[in-house]
């Protein structure tokens, strides 16, 4: 694999035109709003883009032929990722190379995406209300610097002046103190992709719903489209994003690569 230069990223986003899954993370990447990195199978004639995120997210697009498999698995397995496949049709002999080559470093899982429906989220609105006890604060630059989550905007913005110039997030709080964050970690063309992350000690107890209700009654007020993805094993997120007017759409398969 070719890696491109970020120069070069540009060239590339097309590759990533009507695709119907969530690639806000990747076009960040093409975009050159984060510092990621980008490769090709071959420099003339590409058929396969690789795009990697510095959380650790990365998308493999295009059609893997026999000729080239051996080369890409090395590839990927040298490097730390969670892996999506776009088009997940005809992806098994990739995975199954990329597993039996592994030695048990490769774990599968599955990735669901979701459409929001506006007329859903609007119908639970009043169910999804937060209690008295819990307060709904902006999330500022300050947020981004001191809020302890494993989940963070600091993992999708370069700084707080980035997140608080060009971010939005809300924190729902408890006795002043922040319980759970619905933050943007993608907001590209008017389409916001929800991060969100509850402090352990206050998960089950709905801060987290309370907390994207917020965000997305923001986006819907800003005219922007939220945005939700997840593992689909990850039950809790998977529930809330239904909560919330979230319906899923499709599935592909999803890879933790350990390097």
């Amino acid at each position: 694999m070719h890696e491109i230069p970020p120069e070069g990223f540009a060239e590339f986003l097309p590759w990533l035109s009507d695709l119907p899954i969530n690639e806000l993370f990747a076009r960040s990447v093409l975009r050159g709003r984060v510092r990621g990195q980008a490769w090709v199978d071959r420099r003339d004639d590409p058929r396969l883009l690789h795009i990697l995120h510095p959380y650790g997210m990365s998308l493999l697009v295009g059609q893997v032929s026999p000729q080239t498999l051996p080369a890409l698995v090395e590839h990927l397995l040298g490097r730390e990722q969670w892996l999506q496949l776009w088009p997940a049709t005809g992806a098994e002999p990739l995975i199954e190379a990329l597993v039996t080559a592994s030695a048990g470093k490769v774990q599968r899982f599955v990735r669901s995406n979701f459409r929001f429906d506006a007329k859903a989220h609007r119908a639970r609105r009043l169910e999804l209300e937060a209690p008295s006890g819990v307060g709904l604060v902006r999330m500022d630059g300050g947020h981004f610097a001191e809020l302890e989550l494993s989940v963070s905007p600091r993992a999708f913005w370069r700084d707080a002046a980035h997140f608080e110039h060009e971010g939005l997030g809300f924190c729902a709080t408890e006795n002043g103190e922040p319980s759970a964050a619905a933050f943007s970690a993608f907001l590209i063309d008017a389409q916001l992709e929800i991060g969100i992350e509850t402090r352990p000690a206050r998960r089950g107890r709905g801060h987290a719903l309370w907390a994207a209700c917020a965000l997305i009654e923001e986006c819907e007020r800003r005219n922007l489209l939220p945005v939700w993805s997840c593992r689909r094993e990850n039950t809790a997120s998977w529930k809330l994003a239904q909560k919330l007017g979230f319906v899923p759409t499709l599935e592909l398969p999803y890879l933790r690569v350990s390097a």
